[in-house]
């Protein structure tokens, strides 16, 4: 499994013409739980409607999966085009591909595979693992806070486009539920980001996350058994869905309806910059 595959290449930039979305995992350190945020991410995405596909990229996760690269036997000048080779193999295969993430940015010894699924996977978002009982690396080296962290990653992106860190999964092997929950508290008022504990308590909150704002059309639309269309959206915590017989089949739908997501949040959002442009408020 821990080989490097035929034929290498350096990344092409196929990012730019992808049908999919995509989620890196990262971490505040090496060896905080990003194989397992991005597995219980697929998981909890699935139980709320969404398909998604998980890519590995360490001998475990491909072991799992049935797919990926062990991207620490590749020459260091191919990590970010082996990275975006595989992604390209199930590339509209599912709304959202999951690739697993390795090492960390802030690490001394693992930064550059960090930075070569960064510009490989080039990713719509991240979600962050962190562990807030660590404070010092395997370097005896500080951990930076995790607004800078956060920071960081988003700045990566920056030369090529937007991606934000959606949300934190919190590793706590070392700590009870109580505290547990009290560091996912404290990381709120810290950053503002959705947070949870993804395995000692589950809420999905980081999955929703992800399904507002990189789908947002699936807040406002449900697909029906006979693959046609219902609308229903929330306006201030109440659901308005329309008539069951008023359906959109999928054709029309991926035509006309899905790519106004692109521009907008919502069918909210349509309504009030119409109502703006008309002088209706």
């Amino acid at each position: 499994v821990r080989k490097a595959p035929p034929g290498l290449k350096v990344a092409q930039g196929h990012w730019r013409e992808r049908k999919s979305k995509i989620i890196l995992t990262v971490g505040s350190d090496s060896n905080v739980g990003k194989m397992t945020t991005a597995l219980t991410l697929q998981k909890q995405l699935k139980e709320i409607g969404l398909d998604s596909i998980f890519v590995g990229t360490g001998q475990t996760g491909m072991m799992i999966s049935g797919r990926g690269v062990a991207v620490d036997a590749v020459v260091s000048d191919f990590v970010n085009g082996a990275t975006e080779a595989e992604i390209d193999k199930v590339d509209g295969q599912a709304p959202l591909i999951i690739v697993e993430g390795q090492g960390a940015v802030t690490h001394l010894g693992y930064s550059g595979v960090t930075m070569g699924l960064i510009h490989g996977a080039m990713p719509d978002a991240f979600v962050l693992a962190h562990q807030p009982s660590r404070l010092i690396d395997d370097y005896d080296h500080p951990l930076p806070d995790l607004p800078y962290v956060i920071q960081l990653h988003e700045t990566l992106m920056s030369p090529f486009k937007p991606a934000r860190v959606l949300g934190i999964n919190l590793y706590s092997k070392d700590m009870s539920l109580e505290e547990s929950q009290q560091a996912c508290e404290s990381v709120y008022e810290k950053t503002g980001l959705a947070v949870e504990d993804m395995v000692k308590s589950p809420k999905r909150i980081v999955a929703e996350k992800i399904l507002r704002d990189l789908f947002p059309e699936k807040n406002d639309w449900k697909q029906n058994e006979d693959g046609s269309y219902s609308f229903e959206t929330r306006i201030n915590g109440r659901a308005f869905g329309g008539y069951q017989e008023q359906t959109v089949w999928q054709e029309p739908f991926e035509k006309d309806i899905a790519p106004l997501y692109e521009n907008y949040n919502g069918i909210l959002d349509i309504f009030e910059e119409v109502m703006t442009r008309l002088d209706l408020q």
